[in-house]
């Protein structure tokens, strides 16, 4: 044992002293930054994809109702309600046009329906 050298100097750095460095301060406070940023995009995007998602239902269902309502106005020609309940179903669609005629087959079967004539007002203003 009396020929081993003494202790050898440590060549390598110590990680805690690369932390604690000044000049590392503003990487540190970067990182943290991008980290804040990147879970905000993602919260963001996560909300965005279920609207789209409920939109994408929503869509689906109403669609689904305008056959339905077509299907028995087919049947029942006569059926008010149903004209009415059909025009409902494709302004919430966007169809404004089919919404029209829809209402004025509506009025068409009863001219004083005060329910159509309501809706009526409705689609003028809009």
């Amino acid at each position: 044992m009396k020929n081993m050298p003494a202790q050898l100097p440590n060549k390598f750095p110590r990680i805690s002293r690369f932390i604690t460095e000044k000049d590392n301060f503003f990487v540190i406070i970067a990182l943290i930054i991008i980290l804040i940023a990147f879970i905000v995009v993602s919260i963001d995007t996560y909300k965005n994809a279920r609207l789209a998602s409920s939109s994408t239902m929503e869509k689906q269902s109403l669609l689904s109702e305008e056959r339905a309502w077509k299907q028995i106005l087919n049947k029942y020609p006569d059926y008010k309600n149903g004209y009415l309940a059909l025009s409902v179903v494709e302004y919430r669609l966007g169809e404004s046009k089919d919404a029209w005629g829809s209402l004025n087959n509506a009025l068409r079967i009863d001219p004083n329906y005060a329910e159509a004539r309501s809706f009526e007002e409705f689609l003028a203003k809009n």
